[in-house]
């Protein structure tokens, strides 16, 4: 059985189909090629120019949409048409490498974002792909614009439905999904030191779970350490009456 909330499917690594790791054909839509990060001046990033070669294959997008389709259907089983329509961004949290001759990453970290119809309103769904010699493992991240890190995000998730449950009176945590996720509101100017860092700032978010099939937001609040990370918390919006 399909896990129902996506904090179980980010939690367990799914294979790339090995068409993916394998065939490399020309870029074509609908998956544009995505842009590499500038080298220093002086600096050649030959490791960058694979990836984007490997991520810009059609095979690539397909098994990519594969999985977000998926992730997509447990969230809307109403929409029969959601759509994958190509990529929104990709940030590489860590350089990829690849063995002698190889056009599949053996190492390397990055997130993907997929722009997917979701029978009429668009929402962003987001991939954590990790190169490693065994093949290319994904993971599906929160839906929408959230800036929590991956490693967080499961945790807050968690805490969501909770809040998301008590306040809708969803009494069953089998039908609590998260439906997407927003930037709400700088309170804090964030602040980086010399290595970058984030060492103060604070901002909200709002991460919508359905709840039983009633959308309920949740309020999330960051709060930087001072260590480069942050603390945060949860609360579910008021009733409405």
């Amino acid at each position: 059985m399909r896990a129902i909330v996506l904090a179980v499917l980010l939690a367990a690594s799914v294979a790339l189909p090995a068409a993916a790791q394998q065939k490399q054909k020309p870029a074509a839509q609908p998956a544009p090629a995505a842009q590499a990060a500038p080298a220093a001046e002086g600096e050649s990033l030959p490791e960058m120019d694979k990836l984007m070669a490997y991520v810009g294959t059609p095979e690539y997008f397909k098994a990519l949409s594969t999985v977000v389709l998926g992730g997509e259907h447990d969230i809307t089983p109403e929409c029969k048409d959601a759509k994958a329509l190509g990529r929104a961004g990709l940030t590489v949290l860590k350089l990829p490498g690849f063995r002698d001759g190889a056009t599949v990453p053996a190492t390397g970290l990055w997130k993907d974002q997929i722009e997917v119809d979701r029978c009429g309103p668009h929402v962003l769904h987001n991939v954590l792909v990790e190169g490693t010699p065994s093949g290319v493992r994904v993971n599906l991240l929160m839906p929408g614009l959230t800036g929590a890190p991956w490693d967080w995000q499961v945790d807050i998730l968690q805490s969501a439905a909770e809040q998301a449950m008590k306040a809708s009176g969803c009494k069953d945590a089998s039908k609590v999904v998260i439906y997407d996720t927003q930037e709400d509101k700088m309170l804090e100017e964030i602040k980086a030191d010399e290595r970058g860092r984030m060492i103060s700032g604070k901002w909200r978010e709002t991460w919508t779970l359905k709840a039983c099939g009633k959308l309920q937001p949740v309020s999330v609040t960051f709060t930087a350490d001072g260590k480069g990370r942050a603390t945060w918390e949860s609360q579910a919006a008021a009733k409405k009456k």
